[in-house]
């Protein structure tokens, strides 16, 4: 009989000697969460990156001699997509009640 009430049958040893050695005994446990955190980093890094790169886009545009208003629109229509789904919400959102 075990004092615990619940025990675990493969129960997983961490090394304890130091806190990088014990961190890095779960990221090596728990690999695929850590891969899926770095894709994640680097998917809001790229997006965010995007998001430069349209508005400059449209704005030597804007500063030719006659300006380009055709390559405007999708930049702006782009950059509304990308703002409006980085904080979450869904498209058409302000139109709801």
């Amino acid at each position: 009989m075990s004092i615990a009430e619940f025990t675990l049958i493969r129960r997983h040893a961490s090394d304890r000697r130091n806190h990088i050695r014990w961190i890095i005994s779960y990221g090596v446990r728990y690999w695929w969460l850590v891969l899926i955190m770095f894709l994640g980093a680097v998917g809001n890094a790229a997006l965010a990156a995007y998001i430069p790169v349209l508005t400059g886009d449209a704005f030597n545009d804007m500063l030719k001699v006659p300006p380009d208003t055709k390559s405007a629109a999708p930049a702006g229509t782009s950059y509304g997509w990308f703002a409006d789904t980085a904080r979450g919400s869904t498209v058409g959102s302000q139109f709801r009640g």
